[in-house]
């Protein structure tokens, strides 16, 4: 073989090396997404293939938005973060084009139009995303209008959400902070129960790998962390806390923070949450911290319950009572 022929072999399998990056990368950023409403997406890309390749009815393409719409659920009303060209109505009431770049719009689920003359009540079709867009984000918008409505192409719009399911927040975090993963399981090993499963994670100081400046980021780590730790809703536990606690002010409208010591209380816990750091604890220097939601039952059955942040790193111990009355019984004569 040639030294030419040499250097083309080494070329072209340099080449199949970097499609198949290309294609790992891209496999990759594909589950970074919300799965759920890349589901939707890619039944609404057939559905268009459908629209512009068959004549269809008034009636037809109504159902297939209202389909769509009702298939969108939770996105339908919610923010989106939108990259690409849409269509609007200026100031002058023509149609005109824009480039968003990562803009927050509000999803008005989908709609569809006619591409082509009305034949026998029958007209070729096109599905598009339906957005209400902020005014100052569009060239020569109406005046006075702070929304505008628009419409995006499937195919010219990539759409995205700080939204993440259990799903998303699994792939989210295991393929980009391996590190952060490793540290879970480390605290997590030899864990028994989700009260163990609290302390362990008490201290985290989740910043030392991952950024939490943006909310996709919190939202994946939140999730993350409740998917591992189950807390049990329908049975109370016994708490001692101690150290900053967190409560709404009703009148006031803002929270206060309070000191409590060797407060034993029964409380109801719901979800893993992860907000802005309102209290200092010296032994996390973390910008956010870990919290629960502690709907506390005072000793005095006179007094109303309460309900509080706490955070973990306030926990000072915690029993099931689930688990302290299957012991109780299972240990009767």
């Amino acid at each position: 073989m040639s030294a030419e022929n040499e250097s083309f072999d080494n070329n072209a399998n340099n080449l199949e090396v970097s499609d198949g990056s290309l294609a790992a990368l891209e496999e990759q950023i594909g589950l970074l997404r919300e799965p759920a409403m890349d589901r939707v997406l890619s039944e609404a890309y057939s559905a268009n293939e459908l629209l512009t390749t068959i004549p269809n009815s008034l009636q037809h393409r109504q159902e297939i938005v209202a389909e769509f719409d009702r298939k969108w659920g939770e996105g339908l009303g919610e923010k989106l973060k939108v990259r690409g060209l849409i269509e609007y109505r200026d100031g002058k009431g023509q149609r005109s084009q824009a480039i968003l770049w990562d803009t927050t719009v509000i999803s008005n689920g989908f709609n569809a139009v006619t591409t082509s003359a009305i034949k026998d009540d029958r007209s070729y079709s096109e599905l598009l995303h339906d957005f209400v867009v902020p005014a100052d984000c569009v060239p020569n918008p109406p005046e006075g209008e702070q929304y505008v409505r628009a419409t995006g192409k499937l195919t010219d719009v990539i759409v995205d959400t700080d939204k993440a399911s259990k799903e998303r927040a699994f792939n989210w975090v295991t393929l980009q902070y391996p590190l952060f993963v490793d540290e879970i399981d480390r605290r997590l090993l030899g864990v028994m129960s989700e009260t163990e499963a609290l302390e362990a994670v008490a201290d985290l100081d989740i910043e030392q790998w991952i950024d939490l400046s943006d909310p996709l980021s919190r939202n994946c780590v939140k999730e993350y962390l409740r998917g591992l730790i189950v807390l049990d809703k329908d049975m109370p536990y016994e708490a001692v806390i101690e150290g900053p606690i967190i409560r709404k002010d009703k009148k006031m409208g803002h929270n206060i923070c309070y000191e409590v010591t060797n407060m034993r209380v029964m409380t109801h816990l719901s979800n893993i949450n992860l907000i802005p750091r309102m209290v200092d604890t010296n032994s996390i220097p973390s910008s956010y911290q870990l919290v629960v939601k502690s709907r506390v039952y005072p000793m005095d059955h006179r007094q109303e319950s309460m309900t509080y942040t706490v955070p973990l790193s306030s926990i000072k111990s915690i029993v099931s009572l689930r688990k302290a009355f299957y012991t109780v019984t299972s240990h009767r004569p």
